[in-house]
């Protein structure tokens, strides 16, 4: 018999849950116990770590926060933003128990809906909402094999950039804040609000000494030009974030890609992924497809939906506002902002 459980804080069943993730082969870097911390943290949103126990063993797990949202209305999100997350068990009784629970949970909390996102499948009563594609490179016995994969022009850029570019691992928080200033801007450009310094500030607090977090910065001409933040389990280093100053033509940015598949490959990892891109995102599907990768979906589920918002085809307007907005403004507001978007 299974039964569905809450973890508290307690370090005993935080152990117990990560020594879960690090033996279930489909665990994403979104599944370990730090984000528990990490979005309650920098957020608020409420965690609700669902255990299913036998035995006293552990069987499955899900992750689960609580947004209040002016935007969205309250939700169980597994997890907020565009994190990965949806249970894993031993098998898909296990998974649909926890599923189960998480939907009773929602309506206890009077949520409007429970959000998931996964590579997996899952069955009735979470209905799909669509499906992103996500983009992982296989890496090679060396950097130059790996290339080979390539489109000529991405091999070019990619060769240019590192000629071109000094390379340094943020190892300071002047660094961290030089990277911050690069997001706003390139988060502006496209007409998103960015995440909050915070959130940048914790993954390299926690994560960065054993270098599960990179953040790694582009130089050209005694300048910042392109950073890129990069997640690192099992065998693939995920690209999760990047930032870019379009003033500089050194081709900074490929720079930085072509330093996280050497690390990568010099460290023992198989992939190098270059994350999830929404089916309407002509530009960047077309980039990354350049990689040889192997194409994978995302899948984005929900429930019980009311007045879900899709910012892909919904306000134009306001994203060319924010556009405009000075980039002082946008610090200040963006962490309120990215919060009610979860």
């Amino acid at each position: 018999m299974v039964s569905i459980q809450i973890i508290s804080s307690s370090r005993e069943e935080k152990e117990m849950w990560q020594k879960y993730v690090d033996q279930n082969p489909q665990a994403t870097f979104f599944h370990l116990i730090e984000w528990q911390e990490i979005l309650k943290k920098v957020y608020g949103y409420e965690p609700f770590y669902l255990t299913a126990v036998q035995a006293n063993q552990i069987k499955g797990i899900l992750p689960l926060f609580q947004i209040k949202s002016l935007i969205r209305g309250k939700n169980l999100a597994s997890l907020p933003f565009h994190f990965l997350g949806g249970p894993l068990g031993d098998s898909l009784e296990i998974e649909q128990s926890l599923i189960d629970y998480s939907i009773n949970l929602a309506k206890k909390l009077g949520c409007q809906d429970v959000r998931m996102k996964s590579y997996h499948s899952y069955p009735q009563p979470l209905q799909l909402n669509q499906s992103y594609l996500s983009f992982k490179v296989p890496l090679k016995a060396n950097f130059e094999e790996t290339l080979r994969q390539f489109a000529e022009t991405t091999r070019r850029n990619i060769r240019s950039g590192l000629r071109n570019n000094r390379i340094n691992l943020v190892e300071n928080l002047d660094q961290l804040k030089s990277f911050y200033g690069l997001f706003v801007k390139s988060t502006r450009r496209i007409g998103i609000p960015p995440h909050s310094f915070g959130l940048f500030k914790e993954l390299w607090e926690k994560f960065g000494p054993e270098q599960r977090v990179r953040i790694t910065l582009a130089v050209y001409k005694d300048s910042y030009v392109a950073g890129h933040v990069a997640l690192n389990f099992k065998e693939s280093v995920l690209y999760m974030w990047g930032a870019l100053d379009r003033t500089a033509k050194s081709k900074g940015f490929q720079a930085l890609q072509g330093e996280a598949m050497k690390w990568a490959i010099k460290n023992g990892y198989q992939f190098y992924d270059l994350g999830w891109t929404h089916p309407q995102e002509a530009g960047a599907l077309h980039y990354k497809k350049h990689f040889g990768a192997q194409e994978r979906p995302v899948h984005f589920y929900s429930l019980a939906v009311k007045n879900r918002l899709d910012y892909h085809r919904s306000f134009p307007l306001a994203k060319a506002i924010w556009r405009k907005l000075p980039l002082p403004l946008i610090k200040i507001v963006s962490p309120w902002l990215a919060k009610q978007a979860g």
